[in-house]
């Protein structure tokens, strides 16, 4: 296959498991099944985190979505210093995650913080 890409994002390698996916395109796999956009946050997604925007200084935000061309697309246009798209898992678990606001740009669940995001969510 070439330029096959393998990926053990989302590995718990000490608890047993290990999730592996290969593409011939080079992309994860898109959310699906229980991930898909409802009226609750999802539990993964592609996300990105900025910081300083002109509409928000000081300000911390992550955007989320549904694929990981539509986070590649908004996260290109968005100002502010920012981190890479990332498949981020286990979002629901997150207590900063619990009231995020659905319907930002690019049909993205979105938060803002006075403080950085972390893990789950892309870090700086």
């Amino acid at each position: 296959m070439t330029g096959a890409v393998a990926s053990t994002q989302g590995s718990d390698i000490a608890g047993g498991n290990l999730e592996v996916w290969i593409s011939s395109t080079g992309a994860a796999p898109a959310p699906s099944g229980p991930t898909a956009w409802g009226d609750r946050p999802p539990d993964q997604a592609y996300c990105f985190q900025r910081k300083d925007s002109p509409a928000a200084p000081g300000k911390f935000l992550v955007r989320c979505f549904q694929t990981e061309n539509a986070c590649a697309t908004v996260q290109r246009t968005d100002s502010g210093q920012k981190t890479s798209c990332i498949l981020a898992r286990g979002l629901t678990g997150s207590a900063s995650w619990q009231d995020a606001g659905k319907g930002g740009v690019g049909d993205s669940w979105f938060k803002y913080s006075n403080s950085q995001f972390v893990r789950p969510f892309p870090e700086f």
